[in-house]
């Protein structure tokens, strides 16, 4: 009897171990670094910048981007176009694998619209990241001038 028992616990382990590995996620978070924003006067609006490097093996999409620091924010980018510097909201930023992707000034960043509290130098917030196939990712944001 206790054999018997011991033989199906063993089993069930095993079954569980195989579909554990058959479910497992391919998909890496994607890492961060240089994160920072601009400084802004509460009503005005601010900037954040990071690089962004896909470690998995699938692109990694990131389509928004939330804080409480502000009303509205979003991912835009800037851009040259006829001699004047444009910037528009984009829907999705496709990060392939293994790459980098930097948002920087003058380029794609994260844009807070309205911002609910002035952002000083050295002050943090928390900034969360959405992506399509991958959990949310929330990072702290240092206020900078760079």
């Amino acid at each position: 009897m206790n054999v018997q028992r011991t033989l199906i616990g063993l089993t069930m382990m095993a079954v569980l171990a195989v579909v554990a590995v058959a479910c497992g996620d391919d998909a890496a978070d994607p890492v961060f670094d240089d994160v920072w924003a601009r400084p802004g006067a509460a009503g005005d609006n601010a900037a954040a910048y990071m690089n962004i490097t896909n470690e998995g093996d699938e692109d990694a999409i990131l389509t928004g981007a939330s804080s409480d620091v502000a009303r509205m924010v979003e991912v835009h980018e800037s851009r040259m176009e006829d001699g004047t510097m444009r910037m528009e909201e984009i829907p999705e930023l496709v990060i392939e694998p293994g790459e980098t992707v930097s948002l920087e000034p003058g380029g794609f960043h994260v844009m807070f619209m309205n911002l609910e509290r002035d952002l000083d130098p050295d002050d943090t917030f928390m900034l969360t990241l959405h992506f399509d196939d991958l959990d949310d990712i929330e990072l702290e944001v240092t206020v900078a001038e760079q």
